[in-house]
C-alpha cells in the first residue's frame, strides 16, 4: 500500500537502522577512547623564527660579537639550563638575543627554538598562546591551569628545547605559564633578557649573566655609518657624520634611530640633529630624534618601585653638571631635602644612599664607576631623568646661554622646585621662587658678588651650594633662609667673619675656603651634624671651645694642613683648639685629622665609636698630605702612625681603640714595640687590607704565633704588605701556623732592606696564599731563598702559587733558590751555600700557573730553570734577567713547554754561554753577553717571537739557521749591533725543501757595526719582507748586497745606508747595487749621534751629504758644536741638536771659517743643560743669523744670553722659548727693534724671566713688531712686564695674546702700548675682552686674580679626604 505517493516513512526499518546506528556508535566511541589513550602521534611542524635583518647590523661589532659567542658557548655547556642577559633600554638586548636565536638555528644547537617578547605587564595566556604556536600546539583548554599543563607536555616532547624570553619586567613563575624546567626537563634551557639584573639573579635565580654595555666610539661610528649610508660620503658629511654618531653616547637605539632619520637627508638637517643632540630640549625630548631612546629610558624610570629611588634617580641626573659630584653630596643633598623621612643619622642615610644607588645601578639607571664615591650616568639616560624632572618635579638646569634675568621676568622658575645654575654672567636683584627646595649656583666669572635681596623669595629653600661668590659680608637676605639645612660655600670669599653662626637649624655645613681662622659664631650651630673643613687649606686657627660646643656633630673632616692642636692644661690660654674637645662629642662617627705629634693625643681619648676615619699622627708633614700616604680613596678606615717615643703606650692607644682599620700605615719603633700582632691587635687585624710597617729598628716578628694565647687567624683580609727598613726583623710569621686562613687574601707582598730576614714565609703558610700576584724582594743582603720549608723525614706538600703573576727580586746575594727544603741537621751552612750555587732558582718545588713576569737583578746562580720547573710556570711572559753570574738560562731540553715567553731581556751576565737548547717562542734583548756563542740553535722554532735584539755578543758568526727563520712569522722588529764575528744573519742548515723565506710581519731591521757581515742570507733563498718599512745599516763596510738572491720589499720606500737615506721601489738588491756604484742618491733629512759624528769624519773623510736639509745631533759629550761637520752638508737649511753637553754652538773662529756653507734657516735646541749662551758676543754673528727664520730652544737651563746686544735678525719669523730658567730676558731693546719680521712668539716655562724685552735705548719711533700676529706667555711665574722701558710698543698685526700663569704681570709695559686688531686677551683658560689699552685690561685681570688668592689649592682634584 502506498501512502502520499509513496512518501509515508517505513517505520521498521528506521527502527532497525538506527538500533544498527547506536551500535556503531559504542563501537567508535570505544575505539575514541583508545586512542586518546595513546596521546598525541604528530604536530604540526613547528614554524621557524623570522629574524629581523637588524640583526646583521651587529655582525661586525666586536664587543657583541663576543657576547654572543659567550652566550652559545653557556648555552652548549650541560650544566647550565639558564642564561640572562642585562643592560639598559636601547641598549641592544633584544636584538642580541635575536642574534643569539639565529646562531643556535644555524649551527642546529637545539631541536626547537621558541623567542617570546614579554610585554611590561605580563599576559599569562598570552604568553602561553605564543609559545604553543612556535612549538605547533592548539589549545583546547580553556583555564591558564588547563593551557599550562597542555603546554608543559608539549614541551617535553622536545629532547633540546630553548626558549627565549625577552624583556622580563619581573619574576615570572614558570611552573604557571607551563614550561618544565631543571630536573622536570634538563633538555630545556631558557634565556632571559632584563633591564635590571636583580630580576635575572633574584627573582630567576639565573647564574650566569651577561652585561650588554654601551658601544665604543668606533663600534658606534661604524654601526652609524652602516645604517645612514652612501650618502655620508656622497654629500662630503663624514666629519659632520662622526660627531652626531659621537653624541648618541654609544647607546644602540639612539645611533639606529638617528641614521635612519638622517638618511639622505640635507646637510642643514645634519647640522640641526646635532645640535639637538648636543643641546637637548628639556621640554621636548620625548619628540627628538632620539624619541625611541626617550621612551626605553622613561620606561624604566616609571619601574622603579619606591619615590625614594624615583628622587635619587632625578637629583642624580641632575647633579651630573655639578662640578666633583660625588655619593657624599648626594647624601648630603638628600638629608638637607628630607629625601629619608624616617632616617635621623648620617650613617643610616649613608646605608640607605648606597642601597638606593645599587639599586639604579641593577637598573641600568647609572653606570659602574672605578672609584666608589663617584657615579657615573650615560648621557642620554642624564638627559632623559632632566627632562623628567622638569617635566614632573620643577626641577631647573641652567643651560648655556640662557640670561636668568629673563627667565625670572617670564615666572619660567617661579614654580621651580629645584634650580641648578651653571656659568651665570648676572644674578638679578631677587629671585622670587617660593616653592625653591634646591639652589646650586655657579658663577661664569670668580668672585661675582650676590645682591642683597636675591634670597628674600626663597622661604622654604633647605639646600644651597654657593661656588666661587663672594660673600663678605653676607647678603642680607641670607639670614631670612630659616628652613636651610645644608650649606655648601665651595672656593667662596668668606673673609674670617662670616656670620653662620645664626643659621640655627643648619645640619650640614661644608667650608671651601682660603680663610685663616674659623668664626666662633659657628659654635652657636648646635644641631650641626657635619662640619667638613677639609678644603681650608689655610685654616690656622679654630678657637677654642667652638668644637666641643657641636655636641650634637656625627661628622667631622678637618683640613690636613692644620696642625695648631693645642693641649689643655698645658697651655694656659689657649688660641686654639684641642684635641680633648672631641670628648665631647658624643656622637661622632666620622673623623679626618691630622696630628703632628702622638704626644698631642691626651690620654683616655675615645676613638671606639668611630666608624669611618683618616688619621695621621706624628707621620712628618711633608710625607703627611694623606692623599700620598693612602693610595686610592677606596677605603674609609685608614691610619698613619709615627712615634718613636718608649713612654707612649700602646695598651690604651689609638690602634687598639679603633675598630675595623683597612689601612694601617706604622712608621718608626712605636714604643719599642717587637711583635706586631701581639702588641697592636690579638685579634689579628680581621678587617685589615693593607698594611705597611717601616723604618722601625726594634720589631723582630709581624706575627708570633706561640705569644698568642688563643688560636689567632692573623690578617684574613689583608690584600697588600709592605715592610720596608726592618733592621731586627728575623720572620714575618714565627711559630706554628695556627689557621689556614691566616694571609689567606694577600694579593702583593713587598719586602726591601730587611737585612736579617732569610726567607718571606714557610712552605705552610706559601700553601694559603691562593690570591697572591705579585712578590717585590729587594736588598735583603742575607735571604736565602723566598719560600723556606724544613722537612722531617719525608715529602713535603708542594706548594702551588695559582695566581702569581709578577716576581721582582733585586740584589739579593745570598738567595739560592726559590724554595729550598731541607731535613734537619742534613747539611752545615757552608755546605748548603756551595750546595745552592749549584741549584737552579726555580728548582720545581713550587708550582707557577699563571706566573707572567720575572725580574732578576744581581742573584749570583748558575742557571735559572730546572727540568722539574717545566711543567709549572708554563705561562710565562717576560723574562728579565741583568747583572747576575748565570751560565744558563734554561737548562734543559723541554724548552716548548715555555710556548707563552713574548720577552727575554737579558744585560749584564758576563758568564752566560748558552740560552736554550731546543725550541722556544721568545721575544729575545741580548746586551754585552761576550760569552754568547749560541742564540738560537738550529731546527728549533719561535712562532711567536716578535722582537729580536742582540747586541755586542762578539763571538757570534751567524744569527739564526733558515729552518728556524722560516717560523719567525710574528717577528717585527730585528736590532743586531757590534758583533765582530758576525758574517751573515741567517745561514742555511740545509733544512727543508722551500726556496723561499717569508718575514710576514717584519717591520723594523737594523744591522749596524758588523764589519765582517757580507750578507743578510748567502743561501739559495728568496727572502720575502712584506710588511718591511725600516731598513737602516751602519757600518757594515762589507755588505754591498743584500742576499744571494732575491730580497721583496714591496712596503719599504726608503734605506738608509751610513746615515744617508735613498728612495727604494721594493727591489732592496738593486737598490744597494746601484748606492755602491754611485747611481742613487740620498734623501734630505739625517739623523745623527755623537759616535756616528765622529765615525763619519773618521771613516768618510771625503763623503759629502749634498742632498740632506735637515740634520738632528744627539747624545754629544763635546763642550763645542763640531762645526766641521757643516762641510759635509752644502744644503742645509734646518739644524736641530739635542741631548748634548754643548756649552755653545758658533764660536767666532768657527763661524768666520764656515760662514759660506752655514747657511741655517731653522735651529732647533733642546736639552742642552751646559749650553750658556748659543754664540760669543764678539762672533760674526751676522754671518750666521742673517738667514735665519725659526729658532726653537727647549729646556736648556744653563742658558744666559739668547740673543746678543749686536745680533740682528732680519728673516725671524717665529721665536719660541720653553725650560730656559737661565733667562731673565729674551732680547735687548736694539735687537727687538729687528724683529721686524717676526709673526710668531711663544715664551713658556722660563722661570726666572722678568722682563721680554730688556730696557735699552730706542729712539723715537718705539718698537715696532710690524708681523707679529700671534704672542703666547705661559707660566712664567716671576716675569713682571713685556718690556720696562717708557718706549712705544707698536703691534699693528696682533690678533692673539695669551698670557697664563704670570702671576707677578700686573702690567704689560711702562709706555704706551697699540694693539689696533687686538679684541679679547687669553688668562687661565679665559677670554677677557680688550678693554682701553693692554696695561688697563691685564691690571683689571691681575685685581680679579687677587681676590682669587690662592684658591687653586682648594680644586685640587688629586687631595683626598674622607668619604
Amino acid at each position: 500500500m502506498r501512502c502520499f505517493k509513496s512518501l509515508c516513512p517505513d517505520l521498521k526499518k528506521r527502527y532497525q537502522h538506527s538500533k544498527k546506528a547506536a551500535v556503531k556508535g559504542m563501537e567508535v566511541s570505544k575505539l575514541e577512547i583508545e586512542g586518546n589513550s595513546l596521546g598525541k602521534v604528530s604536530y604540526r611542524a613547528s614554524p621557524k623564527e623570522t629574524w629581523h635583518p637588524s640583526s646583521k647590523l651587529y655582525e661586525d661589532i666586536e664587543s657583541r660579537r663576543s657576547t654572543v659567542e659567550n652566550i652559545l658557548n653557556a648555552l652548549r655547556n650541560p650544566d647550565i639550563n639558564m642564561v640572562g642577559v642585562h643592560g639598559m633600554g636601547g641598549i641592544g638586548k633584544t636584538t642580541l638575543a635575536k642574534e643569539v636565536g639565529k646562531q643556535v638555528e644555524e649551527q642546529r644547537l637545539f631541536d626547537a627554538l621558541v623567542f617570546v617578547e614579554i610585554s611590561e605587564k605580563p599576559d599569562i595566556m598570552k604568553i602561553q598562546g605564543a609559545i604553543a604556536d612556535k612549538l605547533g600546539l592548539e589549545f583546547r583548554e580553556e583555564t591558564e591551569s588547563g593551557r599550562a599543563r597542555a603546554l608543559y607536555e608539549r614541551c617535553k616532547k622536545e629532547s633540546k628545547l630553548l626558549i627565549i624570553l625577552d624583556n622580563i619586567w619581573k619574576g615570572l613563575d614558570l611552573e604557571i605559564v607551563g614550561i618544565p624546567f631543571a630536573n622536570d626537563h634538563p633538555g630545556c634551557k631558557l634565556m632571559l633578557t632584563a633591564r635590571s639584573i636583580d630580576v635575572l639573579s633574584n627573582d630567576m635565580n639565573s647564574l650566569k649573566n651577561f652585561p650588554v654595555n654601551r658601544l665604543d666610539d668606533k663600534e658606534a661610528q661604524d654601526l652609524f655609518m652602516k645604517v645612514a649610508g652612501a650618502c655620508i660620503e656622497q654629500h662630503g658629511l663624514q666629519s659632520l657624520a662622526l660627531d652626531v654618531a659621537k653624541s648618541c653616547g654609544g647607546l644602540p637605539i639612539a645611533i639606529v634611530t638617528v641614521a635612519k632619520a638622517l638618511k639622505n637627508a640635507e646637510e642643514c638637517e645634519w647640522k640641526s640633529a646635532l645640535h639637538e643632540l648636543q643641546h637637548p630640549s628639556v621640554e621636548n625630548l620625548e619628540e627628538s630624534v632620539a624619541t625611541e631612546a626617550y621612551s626605553c629610558i622613561k620606561l624604566s624610570y616609571d619601574h622603579l618601585k619606591s619615590e625614594e629611588l624615583k628622587s635619587t634617580f632625578l637629583l642624580c641626573s641632575t647633579m651630573i653638571f655639578i662640578s666633583n659630584a660625588s655619593i657624599k653630596m648626594l647624601l648630603r643633598y638628600a638629608m638637607g631635602l628630607r629625601l629619608f623621612n624616617t632616617i635621623d643619622t648620617m650613617e643610616a642615610a649613608r646605608d640607605r644612599i648606597n642601597t638606593l644607588i645599587q639599586k639604579l645601578k641593577k637598573s641600568s639607571l647609572l653606570l659602574d664607576s672605578p672609584k666608589g664615591e663617584i657615579f657615573f650616568m650615560h648621557d642620554v639616560v642624564r638627559d632623559v631623568g632632566i627632562s623628567i624632572a622638569w617635566r614632573d618635579r620643577h626641577m631647573f638646569t641652567m643651560k648655556e646661554n640662557l640670561v636668568i634675568q629673563d627667565l625670572a621676568g617670564e615666572n619660567t622658575l617661579k614654580n621651580c622646585t629645584y634650580i641648578i645654575l651653571h656659568d651665570i654672567t648676572e644674578l638679578p636683584g631677587e629671585l622670587d621662587c617660593p616653592q625653591l627646595e634646591f639652589l646650586y649656583m655657579k658663577a661664569k666669572t670668580r668672585f661675582s658678588k650676590i645682591p642683597d635681596n636675591f634670597f628674600k623669595g626663597m622661604p622654604n629653600l633647605r639646600v644651597l651650594h654657593l661656588i666661587e661668590m663672594v660673600l663678605s659680608p653676607l647678603p642680607a637676605s641670607f639670614l631670612l633662609l630659616k628652613k636651610l639645612q645644608t650649606l655648601y660655600l665651595d672656593r667662596c670669599h668668606l673673609g674670617d667673619t662670616v656670620d653662620i653662626g645664626k643659621m640655627k637649624n643648619l645640619k650640614i655645613l661644608v667650608l671651601s675656603s682660603y680663610i685663616k681662622q674659623l668664626p666662633e659664631q659657628i659654635g652657636e650651630s648646635t644641631r650641626l651634624k657635619v662640619l667638613d673643613l677639609s678644603k681650608c687649606y689655610k685654616l690656622e686657627v679654630i678657637p677654642p671651645n667652638i668644637i666641643s660646643r657641636l655636641t650634637q656633630l656625627e661628622e667631622l673632616y678637618v683640613a690636613y694642613d692644620f696642625d695648631q692642636w693645642q693641649v689643655e692644661g698645658v697651655d694656659s690660654e689657649r688660641s686654639n683648639t684641642s684635641l680633648g674637645e672631641l670628648e665631647h662629642l658624643s656622637k661622632l662617627t666620622a673623623l679626618q685629622v691630622y696630628i703632628p705629634d702622638a704626644k698631642l693625643v691626651p690620654k683616655g681619648l675615645v676613638f671606639q665609636n668611630l666608624r669611618r676615619y683618616r688619621i695621621g699622627i706624628g707621620v712628618e708633614r711633608k710625607r703627611f698630605r694623606l692623599y700620598r700616604i693612602f693610595n686610592g680613596n677606596e677605603y674609609t678606615r685608614k691610619l698613619a702612625l709615627k712615634h718613636d717615643d718608649a713612654n707612649i703606650s700602646v695598651e690604651d692607644g689609638v690602634i687598639k681603640q679603633l675598630k675595623g682599620i683597612e689601612e694601617l700605615k706604622l712608621f718608626g719603633n712605636q714604643g719599642g714595640v717587637k711583635n706586631v700582632l701581639y702588641e697592636f691587635n690579638r685579634d689579628g687585624f680581621p678587617k685589615l687590607k693593607h698594611f705597611r710597617v717601616a723604618s722601625n729598628p726594634e720589631v723582630v716578628y709581624i706575627v708570633d704565633f706561640p705569644k698568642q694565647s688563643e688560636p689567632c687567624v692573623a690578617f684574613p683580609h689583608l690584600q697588600t704588605l709592605s715592610l720596608e727598613d726592618l733592621s731586627s726583623l728575623e720572620k714575618i710569621c714565627h711559630g706554628q701556623f695556627s689557621s689556614p686562613y691566616s694571609f689567606c687574601q694577600l694579593r702583593t707582598i713587598t719586602v726591601t732592606d730587611c737585612v736579617k730576614l732569610k726567607n718571606i714565609f714557610s712552605s705552610s703558610i706559601a700553601r694559603h696564599l691562593s690570591q697572591l700576584q705579585r712578590i717585590h724582594v729587594c736588598n735583603c743582603e742575607n735571604m736565602e731563598e723566598i719560600f723556606s720549608s724544613i722537612v722531617v723525614g719525608g715529602e713535603n706538600e708542594e706548594v702551588v702559587l695559582e695566581k702569581l703573576q709578577s716576581l721582582w727580586l733585586q740584589k739579593l746575594p745570598k738567595v739560592r733558590s726559590f724554595s729550598y727544603e731541607e731535613e734537619v741537621g742534613s747539611t752545615s751552612d757552608q755546605e748548603r751555600q756551595m750546595e745552592g750555587t749549584l741549584m737552579p732558582f726555580f728548582d720545581g718545588k713550587v708550582q707557577f700557573r699563571n706566573l707572567k713576569t720575572i725580574y732578576l737583578w744581581q742573584i749570583n746562580l748558575k742557571y735559572v730553570l730546572s727540568p722539574n720547573s717545566l711543567l709549572r710556570s708554563h705561562n710565562l711572559e717576560r723574562l728579565s734577567l741583568e747583572n747576575s753570574s748565570y751560565e744558563w738560562i734554561f737548562s734543559c731540553e723541554e724548552v716548548e713547554e715555555y710556548p707563552q715567553i713574548k720577552s727575554l731581556n737579558v744585560c749584564g751576565l758576563g758568564n752566560l754561554k748558552q740560552i736554550w737548547k731546543q725550541d722556544s717562542k721568545v721575544d729575545t734583548i741580548l746586551k754585552s753577553c761576550r760569552s754568547l756563542v749560541t742564540v738560537m740553535p738550529p731546527s728549533t722554532s719561535f712562532q711567536n717571537l716578535t722582537d729580536l735584539r742582540v747586541i755586542c755578543c762578539r763571538r757570534l758568526i751567524d744569527l739564526i739557521s733558515s729552518s728556524t727563520a722560516k717560523s719567525l712569522i710574528q717577528l717585527k722588529t730585528m736590532d743586531i749591533k757590534e758583533c765582530g764575528m758576525m758574517t751573515q744573519v741567517v745561514t742555511d742548515d740545509g733544512g727543508g725543501i722551500e726556496d723561499e723565506i717569508n718575514f710576514k710581519n717584519l717591520k723594523s731591521l737594523r744591522l749596524g757595526s758588523l764589519r765582517r757581515l757580507t750578507r743578510f742570507c748567502s743561501g739559495n733563498y728568496n727572502i720575502n719582507f712584506p710588511s718591511l718599512e725600516t731598513l737602516f745599516l751602519v757600518d757594515c763596510p762589507k755588505m754591498r748586497i743584500f742576499s744571494s738572491k732575491v730580497a721583496n720589499t714591496p712596503m719599504l720606500r726608503e734605506i738608509e745606508i751610513d746615515f744617508e737615506r735613498y728612495y727604494c721601489d721594493g727591489d732592496v738588491n738593486t737598490i744597494m747595487e746601484r748606492i755602491h756604484e754611485k747611481e742613487v742618491f740620498p734623501s734630505d733629512e739625517l739623523t745623527l749621534s755623537a759616535n756616528e759624528i765622529k765615525m763619519i769624519l773618521q771613516k768618510f773623510p771625503e763623503h759629502k751629504f749634498s742632498k740632506v736639509k735637515t740634520l738632528e745631533v744627539y747624545n754629544d759629550e763635546s763642550t763645542v758644536f763640531p762645526l766641521d761637520i757643516l762641510q759635509r752638508f752644502q744644503n742645509l737649511n734646518s739644524l736641530q741638536l739635542r741631548d748634548a753637553s754643548y756649552k755653545e754652538i758658533f764660536s767666532c773662529e768657527e763661524v768666520e771659517k764656515h760662514a759660506e756653507t752655514a747657511q741655517i734657516k731653522h735651529l732647533c735646541l733642546q736639552k742642552l743643560d751646559d749650553m750658556q749662551q748659543i754664540w760669543k758676543q764678539d762672533s760674526r754673528l751676522d754671518l750666521i743669523v742673517r738667514f735665519l727664520e725659526s729658532l726653537n730652544v727647549v729646556k736648556c737651563n744653563s742658558l744666559i744670553t739668547l740673543m746678543p746686544t749686536s745680533a740682528s735678525f732680519p728673516n725671524l719669523r717665529s721665536l719660541k722659548i720653553s725650560g730656559c730658567n737661565g733667562l731673565r730676558s729674551l732680547a735687548t731693546a736694539t735687537v727687538a727693534k729687528s724683529l721686524f719680521q717676526l709673526e710668531d712668539m711663544r715664551i713658556s716655562n722660563c722661570n726666572e724671566m722678568t722682563e721680554i724685552v730688556a730696557n735699552g735705548d730706542v729712539k723715537e719711533d718705539g718698537i715696532i713688531f710690524n708681523k707679529l700676529g700671534k704672542l703666547t706667555l705661559i707660566d712664567l711665574s716671576n716675569l713682571t712686564c713685556f718690556y720696562s722701558g717708557n718706549d712705544t710698543l707698536n703691534f699693528p698685526s696682533l690678533k692673539k695674546l695669551h698670557v697664563t700663569g704670570c702671576p707677578k704681570m700686573k702690567f704689560f709695559c711702562l709706555g704706551i702700548s697699540s694693539t689696533p686688531v687686538l679684541q679679547q686677551i687669553k688668562c687661565d683658560r679665559r677670554k677677557y675682552n680688550l678693554e682701553g689699552d693692554l696695561n688697563t685690561t691685564i691690571q683689571r685681570i691681575h685685581e680679579e686674580m687677587d681676590v682669587e688668592n690662592s684658591l687653586d689649592d682648594c680644586a685640587d682634584p688629586s687631595t683626598q679626604h674622607l668619604e
